[in-house]
């Protein structure tokens, strides 16, 4: 997890509980994609099926909410990074995968907040994931000699 919020005021415990948070941050990220920042607690709610108070007991506000979306994301990317750099072990040389991913995300976390924040089903189109996979490559290709 890669961002720290203080965004749950409740963290679910039984299987029920969980596949409703599952439920309400998927909605918070298909109400961002279509309403962008317009987007409101009570549509995710609804998106969600699930009742605003219901959503509260989890995320005490829209802030809550969009860390949680967006935590759940770049883990799944940086994932995807790590997989991607251990099946090219010469794009790393002796360099931990690991670092070098968050590195590259570093360098990268303004394009990709802006990915996220305004089009976050843009995160997996197939060109996006590609030039994402060349730009770490690029990122970690070792200095010419």
């Amino acid at each position: 997890m890669y961002i720290r919020s203080m965004a749950r005021r409740r963290k679910p415990k039984q299987a029920r509980s969980k596949a409703t948070v599952d439920a309400i941050v998927e909605a918070t990220g298909q109400m961002l994609a279509r309403e962008g920042s317009r987007a409101t607690a009570t549509g995710v709610a609804e998106r969600a099926g699930v009742s605003v108070g219901s959503l509260y007991q989890y995320f005490p506000n829209k802030k809550a909410l969009i860390d949680a979306f967006l935590e759940r994301r770049l883990d799944r990317m940086v994932a995807v990074g790590v997989a991607l750099l251990r099946a090219h072990p010469e794009w790393l040389g002796d360099r931990d995968p690991e670092l070098v991913v968050m590195v590259a995300f570093h360098a990268l976390r303004g394009a990709l907040f802006r990915i996220v924040a305004t089009a976050p089903e843009k995160l997996d189109d197939p060109n996006l994931v590609a030039l994402l996979t060349d730009g770490v490559r690029g990122f970690v290709r070792p200095p010419l000699s």
